[in-house]
């Protein structure tokens, strides 16, 4: 594995006064993110509950970080490949646009559970009596075991683990069992490595063709 490493101010690997310097110091923070959540994905034979949790809340969090970065690519880096379309290399041009379309075609699936606990379960239109995503899924999955606590003297080791471990039935209301939860976090899952996976390989192949347009000599590690 060769790793190249570049070392410099803030301002030498992101002049202030280049063009593309603030979306993409923008996007080099969401692909360590990233590659920090991905690390906490793998489950052991052996997983704990907790195990399983921290990977159900990183899993949720990466929504975030993903449709951030797509956000990113559709608006700023759409904006460069049209102005430069005549002097960026054609192979290079073609490999980013096969990138993007990876992580934009992992938008819906990625959106449908982002719009609705991407940071927690929204109840804005939740008024009493309504129909809501929220009250449907407390009805179908009411036999959903709950092993929770409060610390009554200092909230420190209150434990509400069980109930955000229930979060994706929130974003799924079509589940109804096991066998069709098991299906959808398949889906999800597998549509955000493949997006997370694309925007750090983006992210990696614009930052070395910025940094080596800029006359920045990486150091090289390893073989």
């Amino acid at each position: 594995m060769a790793l190249l490493r570049y070392q410099g101010s803030l301002s030498t690997l992101f002049p202030p006064d280049e063009e593309s310097s603030p979306w993409l110091v923008r996007l080099a923070m969401i692909r360590h993110d990233l590659r920090f959540e991905v690390s906490q994905l793998p489950l052991d034979d052996d997983a704990t509950d907790d195990d399983v949790f921290r990977t159900t809340y990183f899993l949720r969090r990466m929504s975030i970080s993903v449709l951030e970065a797509e956000n990113v690519l559709g608006r700023d880096l759409g904006q460069m490949l049209k102005r430069g379309r005549g002097q960026i290399p054609a192979h290079l041009a073609n490999a980013i646009e096969a990138l993007r379309a990876i992580v934009t075609a992992a938008r819906p699936v990625i959106e449908e559970v982002r719009n609705v606990i991407g940071g927690h379960m929204r109840t804005k239109n939740d008024a009493e009596g309504q129909p809501t995503i929220a009250r449907e899924v407390l009805r179908t999955h009411h036999g959903w075991t709950l092993d929770v606590a409060i610390d009554e003297a200092t909230g420190r080791e209150t434990d509400m683990r069980d109930v955000a471990m229930a979060t994706f039935l929130f974003a799924w209301p079509s589940v109804t069992d096991d066998a069709s939860l098991d299906a959808k976090h398949g889906e999800y899952k597998a549509a955000m490595l493949s997006a997370a996976r694309g925007v750090m390989h983006l992210t990696d192949a614009l930052l070395f063709a910025y940094w080596s347009d800029l006359g920045i000599t990486p150091t090289k590690e390893g073989s």
